[in-house]
């Protein structure tokens, strides 16, 4: 049986390897970035400059780069980049708009509402099909002109702010007309 060892060079042995350990963290910790970005710099060299370079980039003899028309600096192609995404932003912001509008100006086209029992509900719903509850009379309701269903104003208030569309046969509301 080997002599135990002493405590002072145990003790050593596992400052060494703590060392080791934190210079290893410390070496990858700057080695990935710096594969990271060499990675990045590579694909902006892909798609920044023209993949035939053909020039003369000899720095150590005081040439300087010379750069052919194709050439876009990374600057620029941020820049460019920056703009299109502005651009499509408020391109997108433009059709959401016009789809609020479009969706309020259908809301307003249709008819006025009813209370149920009248003689102007010629359906033969008897459930609202949003709440699943019975129509009571007197209660107040919108009945779609083209496909005559019916259903509870604050019912179909909410429904149509999420889809335009009839929820039974779902036809769009755009198309219901009130004459």
């Amino acid at each position: 049986m080997p002599p135990p060892l002493h405590p002072i060079l145990s003790f050593i042995a596992i400052v060494c390897i703590a060392i080791l350990f934190y210079v290893v963290i410390i070496v990858v910790s700057v080695v990935v970035p710096l594969f990271i970005l060499l990675v990045i710099a590579d694909i902006c060299d892909l798609f920044c400059m023209p993949s035939n370079e053909s020039r003369d980039r000899d720095l150590e003899e005081g040439e300087r780069i010379a750069h052919q028309p194709g050439d876009i600096p990374y600057s620029s192609c941020f820049i460019l980049n920056i703009r299109i995404w502005a651009s499509l932003k408020m391109l997108i912001e433009a059709v959401i708009e016009v789809s609020k509008r479009e969706k309020q100006q259908s809301l307003e086209k249709l008819p006025p509402l009813v209370n149920y029992g009248s003689k102007e509900i010629a359906s033969t719903c008897t459930v609202c099909v949003i709440c699943l509850e019975d129509f009571k009379n007197g209660q107040s309701c919108q009945v779609f002109p083209s496909c005559n269903h019916v259903f509870h104003s604050n019912c179909i208030g909410y429904w149509l702010k999420k889809s335009p569309t009839c929820p039974i046969c779902r036809v769009p509301v755009m198309f219901q007309s009130c004459s």
